[in-house]
């Protein structure tokens, strides 16, 4: 009965000090026939093979075909996709592929300049409110533009969204990029526009300065003012193409220790009490 007791209170302690529910935010449009693509590409391509009760196993089977063009929808753009020698969509390693989360909310600026680009002071000004961007960080621009998906009018800001040269749309300016590649230590830099550079860009200088850092780009991130500016942490799940210069990726954000989580107060003390707890049943039952 004293065993008993002890288990009980154990699981009870452990409980009150377990650490708080996670919640994932999904950062992802879903692809499919509407996903955008840069004008040039080829289309998606999503194709039903089979689809109904299949006698020879006695159940229902679904298999399909799908293709599509690496940069479009929600993605990455892997290093090397502007500058040679840098990591392809394989080599960037696993831990680079999650990071703490910096949301740069420039909507309000936005809304008086459609080319906006991110500055520096931006960034300083999130720093003077949240403290240093952390090592290994992803740092998103929040800009409004998301809501515009998937239509191609809107995203790209042009009546002619075939045609590259109209468009407009914000991104981050020149001078910043430099600034996250060389005084910050960032893993990926990421925009719920169309890219990290401005829309009416023509060298595209955002790309290759972070790239030739090997710092990955994000592109049509979704849902970015589900997240607060501090506090959550970004997964990357980017497919695992061998040679790839960029890939779909299904990105998430999450809030919260959850389960699982290291390194919170609450889960330290929960974790070392379980273990006293079960020291003590040792010594009982000796």
């Amino acid at each position: 009965m004293l065993l008993h007791a002890v288990l009980v209170l154990a699981v009870c302690v452990v409980t009150s000090l377990g650490a708080p529910a996670m919640t994932v935010v999904d950062l992802t449009h879903q692809l499919g026939n509407d996903s955008l693509f840069w004008p040039g590409q080829p289309p998606f391509n999503f194709t039903i093979l089979y689809r109904g009760h299949h006698d020879g196993v006695d159940s229902w089977i679904e298999m399909n075909y799908f293709a599509l063009p690496e940069h479009g929808g929600t993605h990455i753009d892997a290093p090397a996709h502007y500058v040679q020698g840098k990591w392809r969509t394989h080599q960037i390693p696993a831990s680079n592929l999650i990071g703490p989360g910096v949301i740069v909310d420039v909507t309000e600026k936005v809304k008086d300049n459609e080319d906006y680009a991110v500055t520096v002071d931006d960034l300083q000004e999130w720093e003077s409110r949240y403290g240093r961007i952390p090592d290994g960080a992803v740092v998103i621009m929040r800009s409004g533009w998301s809501k515009r998906y998937p239509d191609p009018r809107l995203m790209f800001n042009s009546q002619t969204p075939n045609d590259a040269t109209t468009f407009h749309y914000p991104g981050f300016h020149e001078d910043t990029a430099r600034w996250l590649a060389e005084e910050r230590s960032v893993v990926a830099v990421g925009t719920d526009a169309p890219s990290p550079d401005v829309g009416t860009s023509t060298s595209f200088p955002v790309h290759k300065v972070l790239q030739a850092k090997n710092i990955m780009l994000l592109e049509y991130v979704a849902n970015v003012e589900s997240l607060p500016p501090s506090g959550s942490t970004i997964v990357i799940g980017v497919v695992n193409l061998r040679d790839g210069s960029g890939g779909p990726a299904r990105i998430m954000g999450m809030l919260g220790q959850g389960v699982g989580a290291t390194g919170s107060g609450a889960g330290i003390r929960a974790t070392t009490l379980l273990v006293l707890l079960a020291a003590l049943i040792v010594g009982l039952r000796l």
